[in-house]
């Protein structure tokens, strides 16, 4: 995106803000379809479920509405609908957890919950840069520890489901992603200091 299309865009969501806060469902609507699929995807990133991510998203926009005369007139709409999906994702993960029975999955959880109560600057994050920085590292993994990436974080299945599908141990699944996990910590570095851990390499 250029400093030109940047700035158009951010004049828009004042523009949006202006008007949501009046009360106009268009302009509600419009900030919908610009955002919709990028809060859905950063829920998604630490909840490894869809349908939930979906859920996130729906119930984020529905608050927004629901306060939209409490919004500040300066407000970055992009950082109020990450804080919102935030929070409602750290609820999700809590009401969780008790229930998650698997060492490593109760793992991934409480990283999941650290990063998101960690200093999470979310106006300075642009979510669709993020996702194809993602999907770029995400293809340089070698196919054999990519499959069972793709099995684990976008099919939802277990190690030992893997394990299964694939003819090896559980160990060797571990294996996978551990590298995938290490692979993407390295190619999201910049992402450090904002504490962010994604669903892509989450594992240990």
């Amino acid at each position: 995106m250029t400093k030109l299309e940047t700035t158009m865009q951010q004049n828009k969501l004042t523009t949006l803000v202006l008007a949501i806060k009046s009360g106009d469902s268009d302009a509600f609507t419009e900030l919908f379809n610009l955002e919709f699929r990028n809060i859905k995807f950063f829920a998604h990133q630490y909840l490894n479920n869809m349908e939930q991510a979906e859920d996130v998203a729906q119930e984020t926009f529905l608050s927004l509405w629901i306060n939209r005369t409490t919004i500040a007139d300066n407000s970055n709409l992009k950082a109020l609908l990450l804080t919102i999906a935030k929070n409602k994702s750290l609820n999700v993960l809590r009401s969780q957890l008790n229930n998650k029975k698997d060492s490593l999955e109760k793992s991934e959880a409480l990283l999941n919950i650290k990063a998101l109560n960690s200093s999470y600057i979310e106006s300075q994050i642009d979510a669709t840069a993020l996702a194809e920085t993602i999907e770029h590292a995400r293809e340089e993994l070698s196919e054999h520890i990519r499959s069972s990436f793709d099995l684990s974080r976008l099919e939802n299945r277990t190690y030992e489901e893997i394990a299964k599908i694939k003819g090896i141990t559980v160990k060797s699944v571990e294996y996978h992603i551990s590298v995938a996990l290490k692979h993407f910590r390295n190619k999201l570095a910049k992402f450090a200091s904002i504490g962010i851990i994604l669903h892509f390499f989450q594992g240990v």
